[in-house]
Protein backbone atom coordinates (compact mmCIF):
# COMPACT_ATOMS: atom_id res chain seq x y z
CA UNK A 1 0.00 0.00 0.00
CA UNK A 2 1.48 3.41 -0.78
CA UNK A 3 1.09 6.12 -3.01
CA UNK A 4 2.28 7.11 -6.53
CA UNK A 5 2.01 9.44 -9.60
CA UNK A 6 0.21 8.29 -12.64
CA UNK A 7 2.65 10.45 -14.91
CA UNK A 8 5.84 10.32 -12.67
CA UNK A 9 5.38 14.16 -11.52
CA UNK A 10 1.65 15.05 -11.44
CA UNK A 11 -0.99 14.48 -8.08
CA UNK A 12 -0.23 11.33 -6.46
CA UNK A 13 -2.85 8.54 -5.62
CA UNK A 14 -3.41 5.52 -4.01
CA UNK A 15 -2.17 2.36 -5.13
CA UNK A 16 -2.21 -1.45 -4.02
CA UNK A 17 0.80 -3.99 -4.66
CA UNK A 18 0.68 -7.27 -4.33
CA UNK A 19 3.57 -9.60 -6.62
CA UNK A 20 0.53 -11.46 -8.46
CA UNK A 21 -1.08 -7.83 -9.40
CA UNK A 22 0.99 -5.27 -9.28
CA UNK A 23 -0.01 -1.75 -8.72
CA UNK A 24 -3.53 -1.48 -8.31
CA UNK A 25 -4.98 2.14 -7.89
CA UNK A 26 -7.67 1.90 -4.92
CA UNK A 27 -9.51 4.47 -6.49
CA UNK A 28 -10.52 4.05 -9.92
CA UNK A 29 -9.31 6.04 -12.93
CA UNK A 30 -12.34 8.39 -14.47
CA UNK A 31 -14.05 8.68 -10.56
CA UNK A 32 -15.79 11.97 -10.77
CA UNK A 33 -14.09 14.86 -9.07
CA UNK A 34 -11.29 13.19 -7.69
CA UNK A 35 -8.36 15.04 -7.61
CA UNK A 36 -5.62 13.09 -5.05
CA UNK A 37 -6.10 10.20 -2.52
CA UNK A 38 -3.89 9.03 -0.09
CA UNK A 39 -3.97 5.66 1.73
CA UNK A 40 -3.31 5.96 5.10
CA UNK A 41 -4.11 2.43 6.76
CA UNK A 42 -4.51 -1.33 5.23
CA UNK A 43 -6.32 -4.55 7.50
CA UNK A 44 -4.60 -6.84 9.05
CA UNK A 45 -4.92 -9.48 6.46
CA UNK A 46 -4.31 -7.22 4.00
CA UNK A 47 -7.73 -7.34 2.03
CA UNK A 48 -8.66 -4.06 2.86
CA UNK A 49 -7.41 -0.52 2.54
CA UNK A 50 -8.99 3.25 3.81
CA UNK A 51 -7.71 6.92 3.89
CA UNK A 52 -9.02 9.79 1.89
CA UNK A 53 -9.25 11.47 -1.16
CA UNK A 54 -9.19 15.08 -2.81
CA UNK A 55 -12.13 16.83 -4.30
CA UNK A 56 -9.85 19.83 -5.15
CA UNK A 57 -12.18 22.28 -3.15
CA UNK A 58 -11.05 22.39 -0.29
CA UNK A 59 -12.81 19.07 0.88
CA UNK A 60 -12.01 15.54 1.37
CA UNK A 61 -13.99 11.88 1.54
CA UNK A 62 -13.19 8.77 3.22
CA UNK A 63 -12.58 5.74 1.23
CA UNK A 64 -12.19 2.08 1.83
CA UNK A 65 -11.00 -0.42 -0.63
CA UNK A 66 -11.96 -4.22 -0.44
CA UNK A 67 -10.29 -6.84 -2.75
CA UNK A 68 -13.64 -8.38 -2.58
CA UNK A 69 -15.71 -5.19 -3.24
CA UNK A 70 -13.49 -3.03 -4.32
CA UNK A 71 -13.47 1.03 -3.96
CA UNK A 72 -16.18 2.65 -1.45
CA UNK A 73 -16.77 6.14 -0.89
CA UNK A 74 -17.94 6.01 2.95
CA UNK A 75 -18.70 10.18 2.24
CA UNK A 76 -17.51 12.50 5.66
CA UNK A 77 -17.70 11.87 9.37
CA UNK A 78 -20.79 14.05 10.47
CA UNK A 79 -20.64 17.86 10.44
CA UNK A 80 -17.43 18.10 8.26
CA UNK A 81 -16.17 18.29 5.20
CA UNK A 82 -13.14 16.57 4.96
CA UNK A 83 -11.58 13.77 7.36
CA UNK A 84 -9.71 10.52 6.35
CA UNK A 85 -9.43 6.82 7.56
CA UNK A 86 -6.53 6.63 10.04
CA UNK A 87 -6.37 2.77 11.28
CA UNK A 88 -8.21 -0.25 10.25
CA UNK A 89 -9.54 -4.01 12.97
CA UNK A 90 -7.59 -6.83 11.70
CA UNK A 91 -10.76 -7.78 9.31
CA UNK A 92 -11.18 -4.04 7.63
CA UNK A 93 -14.49 -4.18 8.83
CA UNK A 94 -13.77 -1.13 11.41
CA UNK A 95 -12.31 2.03 10.90
CA UNK A 96 -11.19 5.10 13.19
CA UNK A 97 -11.56 8.22 11.48
CA UNK A 98 -10.74 11.43 11.81
CA UNK A 99 -11.28 15.32 10.83
CA UNK A 100 -9.95 18.15 12.78
CA UNK A 101 -9.14 16.09 15.82
CA UNK A 102 -12.59 14.89 16.29
CA UNK A 103 -12.70 11.04 16.06
CA UNK A 104 -15.22 8.19 14.74
CA UNK A 105 -15.82 4.54 14.55
CA UNK A 106 -17.30 3.12 10.93
CA UNK A 107 -18.47 0.19 11.08
CA UNK A 108 -19.86 -1.90 8.03
CA UNK A 109 -23.94 -2.02 8.64
CA UNK A 110 -23.70 0.39 10.60
CA UNK A 111 -21.67 3.90 9.65
CA UNK A 112 -20.26 6.33 12.02
CA UNK A 113 -20.42 6.59 15.40
CA UNK A 114 -19.25 9.30 17.53
CA UNK A 115 -15.66 7.91 19.54
CA UNK A 116 -16.65 9.35 22.62
CA UNK A 117 -20.39 8.11 22.17
CA UNK A 118 -18.46 5.01 22.28
CA UNK A 119 -16.31 5.77 25.47
CA UNK A 120 -19.65 6.56 27.40
CA UNK A 121 -21.14 3.65 26.84
CA UNK A 122 -18.26 1.76 28.56
CA UNK A 123 -18.40 3.82 31.24
CA UNK A 124 -15.42 6.21 30.31
CA UNK A 125 -16.01 9.71 31.18
CA UNK A 126 -13.18 12.53 29.96
CA UNK A 127 -12.66 14.61 33.11
CA UNK A 128 -13.64 18.22 33.21
CA UNK A 129 -11.32 20.76 31.61
CA UNK A 130 -9.65 18.12 29.69
CA UNK A 131 -9.61 18.36 25.85
CA UNK A 132 -7.86 17.50 23.06
CA UNK A 133 -8.24 14.05 23.02
CA UNK A 134 -6.06 12.45 19.63
CA UNK A 135 -5.91 8.81 19.41
CA UNK A 136 -2.21 7.60 18.29
CA UNK A 137 -3.65 3.83 18.03
CA UNK A 138 -6.02 1.51 17.99
CA UNK A 139 -5.90 -2.71 18.80
CA UNK A 140 -6.98 -4.99 16.07
CA UNK A 141 -10.27 -5.93 17.11
CA UNK A 142 -11.18 -2.50 17.56
CA UNK A 143 -11.64 -2.18 21.14
CA UNK A 144 -8.72 -0.96 23.03
CA UNK A 145 -7.30 3.03 21.92
CA UNK A 146 -4.36 4.38 23.44
CA UNK A 147 -3.21 8.70 22.15
CA UNK A 148 -2.75 11.29 24.44
CA UNK A 149 -5.00 14.41 25.43
CA UNK A 150 -4.38 18.33 27.47
CA UNK A 151 -5.24 18.74 31.34
CA UNK A 152 -6.17 21.98 30.17
CA UNK A 153 -3.39 23.05 32.76
CA UNK A 154 -0.90 22.91 30.29
CA UNK A 155 0.24 19.62 31.32
CA UNK A 156 -0.77 16.07 28.65
CA UNK A 157 -1.36 12.52 29.46
CA UNK A 158 -1.57 9.40 28.32
CA UNK A 159 -4.65 7.56 27.86
CA UNK A 160 -6.05 3.97 26.75
CA UNK A 161 -9.72 2.95 26.66
CA UNK A 162 -10.97 -0.56 26.23
CA UNK A 163 -14.42 -0.51 25.11
CA UNK A 164 -17.25 -3.03 26.65
CA UNK A 165 -17.42 -6.08 24.07
CA UNK A 166 -20.76 -4.84 22.58
CA UNK A 167 -21.30 -1.32 22.31
CA UNK A 168 -24.99 0.67 21.46
CA UNK A 169 -25.31 3.70 20.56
CA UNK A 170 -28.06 5.96 20.95
CA UNK A 171 -26.49 8.86 19.04
CA UNK A 172 -28.35 6.72 16.43
CA UNK A 173 -27.92 9.57 13.15
CA UNK A 174 -24.24 10.23 14.24
CA UNK A 175 -25.05 13.65 15.06
CA UNK A 176 -22.88 13.77 18.57
CA UNK A 177 -26.52 14.56 20.20
CA UNK A 178 -27.16 11.20 22.33
CA UNK A 179 -30.69 9.98 22.55
CA UNK A 180 -32.97 13.33 21.00
CA UNK A 181 -35.95 12.77 18.87
CA UNK A 182 -33.95 12.75 16.14
CA UNK A 183 -32.37 9.62 16.83
CA UNK A 184 -35.60 8.42 17.47
CA UNK A 185 -36.66 9.18 14.83
CA UNK A 186 -33.77 7.36 12.44
CA UNK A 187 -33.75 4.71 14.12
CA UNK A 188 -37.52 3.70 13.34
CA UNK A 189 -36.53 4.82 9.76
CA UNK A 190 -33.87 2.29 9.33
CA UNK A 191 -36.13 -0.43 10.93
CA UNK A 192 -38.27 0.14 8.27
CA UNK A 193 -35.57 -0.05 5.66
CA UNK A 194 -34.35 3.62 5.31
CA UNK A 195 -31.36 4.10 7.16
CA UNK A 196 -29.43 7.54 6.73
CA UNK A 197 -25.55 6.56 5.46
CA UNK A 198 -24.15 8.36 8.85
CA UNK A 199 -26.90 5.99 10.61
CA UNK A 200 -26.64 2.68 13.31
CA UNK A 201 -27.41 -0.81 12.37
CA UNK A 202 -31.12 -2.09 12.79
CA UNK A 203 -29.39 -4.75 14.17
CA UNK A 204 -28.99 -2.37 17.23
CA UNK A 205 -28.06 -5.51 19.75
CA UNK A 206 -25.48 -6.99 17.52
CA UNK A 207 -27.65 -10.75 18.01
CA UNK A 208 -27.31 -11.06 14.25
CA UNK A 209 -30.88 -10.63 13.81
CA UNK A 210 -32.28 -7.29 11.85
CA UNK A 211 -35.07 -5.01 13.52
CA UNK A 212 -36.52 -7.22 15.45
CA UNK A 213 -38.33 -6.70 19.01
CA UNK A 214 -35.69 -7.27 20.92
CA UNK A 215 -33.59 -4.56 19.08
CA UNK A 216 -36.42 -2.03 20.42
CA UNK A 217 -36.27 -3.04 23.48
CA UNK A 218 -32.40 -2.88 23.39
CA UNK A 219 -32.52 0.21 22.12
CA UNK A 220 -35.12 2.09 24.47
CA UNK A 221 -33.41 0.64 27.33
CA UNK A 222 -30.15 1.88 26.53
CA UNK A 223 -32.04 5.22 25.56
CA UNK A 224 -33.15 4.82 29.58
CA UNK A 225 -29.54 4.57 30.52
CA UNK A 226 -29.20 0.68 30.47
CA UNK A 227 -26.93 -1.79 29.19
CA UNK A 228 -27.39 -3.16 25.65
Amino acid sequence: MGTNSLTGFGPLHAFRWTPQTGSVRLIPVGTPSVVESNARTVSGDGQVSAGSFSLGNGQSRIFRYSVSGGFEDLGNVPSSNSGSALFSTFDGQSLLCASNNNFFMWRAGEGYIPLLTLFQQSGVSIPAGYTGLTVLEMSADGNTFAGRISTGAGGIRSFIVTLSSQSCSVDFNADGDSGTDGDIEAFFACLGGNCCPACGSADFNHDGEVGTDADIESFFRVLAGGAC
